[in-house]
């Protein structure tokens, strides 16, 4: 009988052992897997970094090449104040617009 309990105290000393092993394994692969989340959060963030500041590159090199080309190869030019299509649209509008009482007149 003495031996018995003898044996089950070893067992459960044994048993207290590997408890103790397995939560200190489990602990130490939490704190891998936290390292490696942050190692993740880290990459994607120099990853859209790298990103926005490839779009900004092309998209200022575009524009620069926009601006280069003939007036005649781009198609998007910007409407300036005094040209005759711009002045026809605006007089066309307020006119439309004073017809319908929504607009002042200007003095």
């Amino acid at each position: 009988m003495i031996a018995r309990a003898e044996d089950a105290e070893k067992r459960n000393r044994q048993l207290h052992v590997d408890l103790t092993t397995a939560q200190a394994r489990a602990t130490a692969l939490e704190s891998r897997e936290v390292i490696a989340v942050e190692a993740l959060k880290q990459a994607k963030d120099e990853h859209v970094q790298k990103l926005m500041e490839a779009y900004l590159v092309t998209h200022n090199q575009r524009r620069a090449l926009r601006i280069q080309e003939p007036a005649s190869s781009n198609p998007i030019q910007p409407i300036r104040a005094e040209d005759p299509r711009f002045l026809k649209v605006t007089r066309s509008l307020s006119e439309e617009m004073r017809s319908l009482g929504n607009y002042r007149k200007e003095p």
